[in-house]
């Protein structure tokens, strides 16, 4: 059986397995919270400031190796989000590197059965997306839109998005 303990605190995923093969251990550090759907679980790391996150998949029945998605990303790119839609596709929030407002971006899908990006929705500049629930296809993006030019002054975000 593998087990998993995710650190809040720490940013950091406990992995153990029993297995008769693959009895031992794995930490993963700046990760973000897992995310799991059926036995899949899917993880940001590094998840970390003016860092490109990128994203990782466990399959739980098949030990607990580490693979890393190919998602495609530009240089000043890093994936902030993640949320399941179902067994082969993942929602991703992909927004700047670099900033002090450093969260948030657009919204693409992929599938990580043909490695396909696509992109669902832009926001503009002033909307930072910071978290993604879906039910019965239904998406809903929570976030923050700033009220002023310099990125002090803020509101409550709410976008629904049906796929």
């Amino acid at each position: 059986m593998i087990t998993f303990n995710y650190l809040e605190n720490k940013r950091m995923l406990l992995i153990s397995s029993d297995h008769s093969i693959t009895n031992n251990s794995k930490i993963i550090e700046s990760s973000s919270h897992p995310v799991q759907f059926k036995d899949s679980i899917a993880l940001i790391s590094p998840y970390e400031w003016e860092c490109q996150g990128e994203v990782y998949l466990i399959k739980t029945n098949e030990g607990f190796e580490l693979l890393k998605l190919p998602i495609p990303l530009m240089d000043d790119e890093s994936i902030k989000a993640i949320a399941w839609v179902d067994e082969f596709n993942l929602l991703l929030i992909i927004g700047s590197l670099w900033g002090t407002v450093n969260i948030g971006g657009d919204l693409y899908s992929f599938n990580i059965k043909n490695n396909e990006r696509k992109l669902l929705k832009t926001f503009p500049l002033d909307i930072q997306v910071t978290d993604i629930s879906i039910e019965d296809r239904n998406i809903t993006l929570k976030g923050i839109k700033y009220t002023d030019k310099e990125f002090n002054h803020s509101m409550v975000f709410i976008d629904n998005v049906i796929i």
